[in-house]
């Protein structure tokens, strides 16, 4: 068994089981003190599998354990990483029906095992208990530099018939070492005390952000709003308009640190694109029609690229000096491969924490996903 990862002890809340009862989910619980991490990886030139489980990411042997761990079931109810945000060498995951996870490169703290250190990083767990078990995760994104998460009801595959979200946005702070409830000016005007549900919540390429309001109580409406701003109140538009702020930017639009690496892999269908300096997950559009689809991430400093398709075959990025002018830098292309995902397995997000890669991956079909977690290898 080739495990490189050192496990720390911790203490993280148990999340409960998701009622059907029409009663309200109890909200988390918020620590008073910042929690260690919940272990600390060391990446090395194999792979280390996680699975998203009840009580956080599980330890696998290898990525076989996982296929055929748990029955494939609607993605809403479905744990999974949702959305993927970095800021700086952090990277941060909203968990559907779980709460947030956070990576960090790991400076040590004095206490640490002696091969806990260089390119290691701290795996972060910020549960949000049964309250979150409850809803689906329809938003991840940063208000006022901190990452919050939007929660809303899903009624198209189960009706539950439990309460509204309320609080509906919740965040988490390395300082304070949990979930806290969080405010966003602009869906006040849809309180869930009136019956409102926010199902989408997204920023577009025209610089708006786009929601959608749901009354689920008393006489049934639908709200598709747009504001500049998260903190200013929103405009009505029709839903022509909200359905195209969700249209993927044209590819030819995607950041100069990428386009050279798309050229060469020729890529198709939907790129999905992260970065510390987007401010959430972007969408690019490659060839009408193609189903291959792409994941790719890039920094600035220290610089690094990568590209994949959602088999794991891609590209990597990197400067380094020029030969025999070490004042120099030129760029390199590196041929990327990931570990092989079994079938029906695919590779849904990449992103850098330090010199650490960590890809998420799924089990899907349809519109139902089975096994679901992420892997760390090291960086070529």
């Amino acid at each position: 068994m080739r495990i490189n990862a050192i496990a720390l002890a911790c203490s993280f809340l148990l999340l409960c089981a998701c009622t059907n009862k029409k009663e309200d989910a109890q909200q988390p619980d918020v620590p008073s003190t910042v929690p260690p991490p919940m272990a600390i990886l060391k990446a090395g030139e194999h792979p280390l599998w996680f699975q998203f489980g009840d009580q956080g990411p599980v330890l696998l042997n290898s990525i076989d354990e996982a296929c055929y761990s748990t029955a494939l079931i609607p993605w809403p109810f479905a744990s999974h990483a949702r959305f993927i945000l970095a800021r700086n060498d952090d990277v941060y995951m909203a968990i559907n029906r779980d709460g947030f996870l956070a990576f960090s490169p790991w400076a040590g703290s004095g206490a640490e095992p002696p091969q806990a250190n260089g390119d290691a990083i701290g795996l972060y767990r910020f549960s949000g208990g049964d309250f979150w078990q409850a809803y689906t995760v329809g938003a991840f994104v940063f208000h006022d530099e901190i990452p919050a998460a939007l929660l809303y009801r899903d009624d198209r595959f189960l009706d539950t018939g439990i309460a509204l979200p309320d609080p509906r946005a919740w965040a988490f702070s390395m300082e304070t070492g949990g979930l806290f409830k969080t405010d966003i000016p602009a869906l006040r005007d849809f309180p869930a005390g009136e019956g409102w549900d926010i199902d989408a919540l997204r920023f577009s390429p025209d610089a708006y952000w786009y929601y959608r309001a749901v009354k689920k109580t008393g006489a049934a409406a639908i709200k598709y709003m747009r504001s500049r701003s998260l903190d200013r109140d929103g405009e009505a538009v029709g839903p022509g308009v909200f359905l195209n702020s969700a249209l993927p930017e044209k590819l030819s639009l995607v950041p100069p640190a990428l386009t050279s690496l798309f050229a060469e892999m020729k890529a198709q269908g939907t790129v999905i694109a992260l970065s510390p300096d987007f401010s959430g997950q972007r969408y690019f559009s490659g060839s009408p029609g193609s189903m291959t689809g792409s994941l790719a991430y890039y920094r600035i400093f220290p610089f690094a690229a990568l590209a994949i398709d959602i088999h794991g075959k891609g590209l990597l990025a990197r400067t380094s000096p020029a030969a025999g002018e070490p004042d120099t830098a030129t760029t390199e292309h590196i041929p990327l491969t990931l570990p092989q995902l079994p079938e029906n397995f695919i590779y849904t997000g990449i992103a850098l924490c330090g010199q650490t890669i960590i890809a998420v991956w799924e089990e899907q079909e349809d519109y139902n996903i089975g096994a679901a977690g992420f892997m760390v290898l090291q960086l070529p």
